[in-house]
């Protein structure tokens, strides 16, 4: 997952995590869980494909790196993947 992130301890920041299926997080990164999570799963034959392109896997903080294609083209279909339901509480 590549998005946004809440911690405890500031405001809401670029940042990467692991989804399971049934939509909660997983980070790996910070010690303590995030308040809030906000992104994308990008397949990681999309993201092999934008790294071998651009040189770079953090697809949605690197778009200047990529003309800002997604912005005005569209992720294309194959770019997302499917990591389940949506968490809810």
């Amino acid at each position: 997952m590549e998005g946004s992130a809440l911690a405890d301890t500031g405001p809401v920041t670029p940042h990467a995590w692991c989804a399971h299926p049934d939509g909660t997080a997983e980070d790996p990164t910070w010690n303590d869980p995030g308040l809030a999570y906000l992104g994308i799963a990008f397949t990681p034959e999309y993201l092999a494909e934008f790294e071998a392109r651009r040189g770079t896997v953090t697809v949605l903080f690197d778009q200047h790196l990529d003309d800002m294609r997604f912005l005005r083209e569209g992720l294309p279909q194959a770019a997302i993947a499917d990591i389940g339901v949506p968490h809810t509480i």
